[in-house]
């Protein structure tokens, strides 16, 4: 019966509080919200947990006000080279889902302080820390800052699916 038990509990996931983050290089910073890594040796694509910052330019759509500077950002936040991360999952794209951290730093929640990202409550609810991206973002919208600043922009989840 042991056997079972053990085959049994093998078979369950992971808590997200006992998986361990891995320390990877950034190889490139792709937009606000989405970066490439290499995770000892192995490139992986990472969607930051929870967050959903303003499109840039592609596919013959112009870019979102605060795209650019949203990416500015992270470049900033990750110029180290170096990142902590936590995947949590894989998304309908095979990116990992994931929560960066340099230092004590979390990264997902400094995009949305600044205002260059909002919370996606649509998945946001899966990220162990997920306070923090809320209380980052009632944080901009306080200040006004970034996409808080009164202007009337439209969600990034909209803007995909708008033609």
């Amino acid at each position: 019966m042991s056997i079972f038990l053990a085959l049994y509990l093998a078979a369950l996931p992971i808590p997200h509080k006992l998986v361990s983050p891995k320390t990877c290089d950034v190889v490139k910073i792709n937009d606000g919200d989405t970066i490439r890594v290499s995770c000892q040796g192995k490139i992986d694509r990472i969607r930051f947990c929870g967050i959903d910052s303003p499109e840039t330019a592609r596919r013959g759509k112009s870019a979102q006000p605060y795209s650019a500077e949203a990416k500015n950002l992270v470049k900033r936040l990750l110029q180290g080279g170096k990142v902590e991360v936590t995947e949590l999952g894989r998304d309908r794209y095979g990116r990992m889902i994931g929560e960066l951290f340099v230092g004590t730093t979390f990264i997902n929640a400094e995009v949305v302080k600044a205002g260059f990202a909002y919370e996606y409550k649509a998945y946001s609810k899966t990220c162990p820390h997920k306070i923090e991206i809320a209380k980052a973002e009632a944080i901009a919208q306080r200040k006004k800052v970034g996409i808080w600043d009164g202007g009337n922009y439209q969600f990034p989840w909209d803007f995909r699916k708008s033609k």
